[in-house]
């Protein structure tokens, strides 16, 4: 049987490995994002927003303490507003 893992759970998995280390000492948890193939794939910016929001959302929810964003932002690849 095989078994579907979403971006989500992995994520969720991480944070709560990570939160459970820096609890161990005086560490903070960061969450990192970074570029999504939907802006690749011509889907649009809406899309790409959505995508942006779904990787921030789980570091939200898990109350991580920052976000690191690994994204590319120069004028001939980004359109304008995507990120905001």
């Amino acid at each position: 049987m095989s078994v579907a893992v979403q971006g989500q759970s992995i994520n969720e998995a991480a944070c709560s490995i990570a939160r459970e280390v820096a609890c161990e000492g005086d560490a903070l948890v960061a969450g990192g994002i970074c570029q999504t193939p939907s802006y690749l794939s011509g889907k649009g910016k809406a899309a790409v927003q959505q995508e942006f929001r779904k990787q921030v959302q789980v570091f939200v929810d898990n109350g991580l303490d920052f976000v690191i964003c690994e994204v590319w932002l120069d004028s001939v690849s980004c359109p304008s507003g995507v990120i905001h």
